[in-house]
């Protein structure tokens, strides 16, 4: 099937900070930015998206520059946004009140680069000090685990969840599958060309992820092989580092792949006809799919650092940058996509 998408602006706000993360805030036409001032404090922002554009709403100071914040696991009564700053230190937030509903100082012993959430209450966190550690919403003034790894000289700079799974990706290029029942790394891969930059765990049991080396890949967690491992569907978008690859909630075979040259580019993930074939050692092994470019736009000359899908709007987005920009963007033709049922006919390589 082919795909055919159009990018459009529909507003830029100009800021006077730095821009690190963006948010949309669930079933509401507002969304929350994170950043830092020119003094080195963090700022938290709300904006309303009106037909014009966006309108300031509130704004929150922190004492250290925050990186990162995710709704992700929270419930639509709560809206509970977590966050992590320069200084390490993690926060939840109701957006209404105008100091964090729960701190916690020292969350990592360095800067917190990455923070999820999954259902069931958890919280997900990455850092510079190459730990990833899970917390529970009720009571995060102590982590419920560390997944300390052998090696932790690497940043962990991005994680993903679902259910009792956490992915996590470093700046070396390695990968880690996490199994929160058994405590322990399940799987190992790493991805070329440099530092993992992005990792989404897909409801189809599907893994996209992003890296300094301009790849994205799409790795299909259903078959594993003995010595093959999982089947990898690689696509190079472009030689600048991907600093966001994000699936759209609607369609998660439709990405988008926010650039250190400033671009945003629409990739497709075509998945194969059958997910299953027969080895030529007789034993299952995973089928490759295809990944093409759909469309891009040149936003900026600075790094565009995060791209978030709205989950009301199929299409609707927020993208920040290095120019201090905040954009709203429009991808056309992104409609709700019908889970395909699992085919499982083995085929012959």
């Amino acid at each position: 099937m082919t795909v055919d998408c159009s990018i459009i602006e529909h507003s830029v706000t100009e800021t006077n900070f730095t821009l690190f993360h963006a948010n949309w805030i669930p079933s509401s036409p507002r969304i929350v930015v994170c950043g830092s001032k020119l003094t080195g404090e963090g700022l938290l922002k709300v904006y309303s998206l009106t037909s014009k554009g966006l309108t300031d709403v509130s704004s929150y100071k922190r004492p250290k520059a925050v990186r990162c914040g995710s709704f992700e696991g929270s419930s639509l009564e709560d809206r509970s946004y977590v966050t992590g700053d320069f200084g390490g230190n993690l926060a939840t937030w109701d957006l209404e009140e105008e100091s964090p509903v729960q701190e916690v100082a020292g969350a990592h012993s360095q800067m917190i680069n990455c923070v999820t959430g999954t259902q069931g209450g958890r919280v997900v966190t990455g850092g510079r000090d190459g730990e990833v550690r899970v917390w529970d919403r009720r009571d995060m003034r102590q982590c419920v685990m560390n997944m300390v790894d052998r090696d932790t000289s690497h940043d962990t700079w991005t994680v993903t969840a679902r259910g009792d799974e956490v992915c996590a990706g470093y700046s070396n290029g390695d990968i880690r599958l996490f199994d929160l029942r058994a405590g322990a790394a399940s799987w190992e891969t790493s991805l070329p060309g440099g530092g993992v930059s992005d990792l989404t765990l897909l409801e189809d049991r599907r893994l996209a992820g992003a890296g300094a080396g301009g790849l994205a890949a799409v790795w299909d967690l259903q078959t594993r092989h003995k010595t093959l491992g999982y089947m990898r569907t690689d696509f190079k978008v472009e030689k600048s580092f991907i600093w966001r690859l994000s699936p759209s909630p609607d369609d998660p075979y439709i990405m988008m792949a926010t650039m250190g040259s400033g671009a945003a580019r629409v990739v497709h993930f075509r998945a194969p006809g059958h997910r299953v074939m027969i080895g030529r050692d007789g034993t299952n092994v995973g089928t490759p799919g295809e990944m093409r470019p759909v469309t891009s736009v040149q936003m900026s000359d600075r790094p565009v650092t995060s791209f978030h899908w709205s989950s009301d709007k199929p299409g609707l987005g927020v993208a920040t940058g290095f120019d201090q920009k905040i954009r709203v963007l429009m991808v056309t033709n992104v409609i709700k996509r019908k889970p395909a049922p699992d085919d499982n006919e083995h085929l012959p390589v």
